[in-house]
């Protein structure tokens, strides 16, 4: 999710106004668009840093790659050593800013059995509008990791 914090027209009660709602399952997808969200599927990959340092040892660092349209985001890094049980749930709520005038919503909740920091740089390549955006961003922050647990995705008219 790429959101941004809103105020709701009637209510006044802030929300998080999504931008770009990204996914890699074409189910999702059309369920989405169903509740008139504009989904847009992403390619992603994720795996060991290929590169050697000087003496020849491989990276231990993990890296996440995801394209979406013509912007490629890199993430080289790792999880913190420091794992701590995960307290509580993460929720985000958001309206749609695409699609059908902005009509769906949508929530997310995780229940994660654990929680860890991340280190690590993120390159972002790309020419497109998205790529322009998050290179003049001054935020580059990636993180935390969640692990085991349950997840739940609501997505409404």
């Amino acid at each position: 999710l790429w959101t941004v914090s809103a105020a709701e027209s009637a209510s006044g009660d802030r929300r998080d106004l999504a931008l770009l709602v990204l996914v890699s399952s074409g189910k999702l997808i059309r369920s989405g668009r169903m509740a008139g969200h504009e989904i847009h599927e992403i390619e992603a990959k994720v795996g060991k840093v290929p590169e050697v340092d000087e003496d020849g040892v491989p990276s231990s660092d993990d890296r996440f790659q995801m394209k979406v349209g013509k912007t490629l985001l890199t993430w080289d890094g790792h999880q913190v050593s420091d794992s701590a049980l995960a307290s509580g749930t993460v929720e985000i709520a958001w309206a749609s800013a695409e699609g059908d005038a902005g009509k769906g919503r949508g929530s997310l909740t995780l229940t994660p059995q654990w929680a860890s920091p991340m280190v690590g740089s993120l390159k972002v390549e790309g020419k497109d509008h998205l790529a322009q955006a998050l290179r003049t961003s001054p935020v580059r922050f990636v993180g935390p990791l969640y692990r085991g647990g349950g997840g739940e995705v609501r997505l409404a008219r």
